[in-house]
C-alpha cells in the first residue's frame, strides 16, 4: 500500500477538477481495499467528493499506521525467536534464521 499523507484540495466546479478528485479517490480506494470503487459519482458536488476523499484519506492513514505497528511487532517476535534459537544451539544468527525459514515459522 502506498503511503498517502497529503490533504488534497479540490477547487472550482469544473469537470476536470472533479475528474482529478475521482481519480485520487479511485487510486486511494484501491490502495486501501485492493480494488477500485464502483461508485457512480455523477451528481456528487465538489464538496461531497472532497468529504469522501478526506474520510478515505483518514482511514488510509489509520490503516497505514496499524500496518506499521504490526510490522514492528512481527520484527520484534522474529528477533526474540532468533535469540531463543541462539541460546538453544544455533551457532550464529544466520543459522537461526535458516532454522526459522526451514520450520516455516510465521510471525
Amino acid at each position: 500500500m502506498s503511503n498517502t499523507h497529503t490533504q488534497i484540495t479540490v477547487g472550482g466546479t469544473t469537470n476536470e477538477s472533479q475528474w482529478e478528485t475521482i481519480s485520487f479517490i479511485s487510486d486511494l480506494h484501491k490502495d486501501v481495499y485492493g480494488f477500485r470503487p464502483r461508485n457512480n459519482y455523477s451528481g456528487w458536488s465538489d464538496l461531497d467528493l472532497q468529504s469522501f476523499l478526506d474520510e478515505l484519506t483518514e482511514y488510509s492513514n489509520a490503516v497505514y499506521a496499524e500496518n506499521e505497528e504490526l510490522a514492528k511487532l512481527k520484527e520484534e517476535r522474529k528477533e526474540k525467536a532468533i535469540d531463543k534459537l541462539l541460546k538453544c544451539g544455533a551457532g550464529d544468527k544466520e543459522t537461526a534464521i535458516r532454522w526459522l525459514e526451514q520450520a516455516e515459522v510465521c510471525f
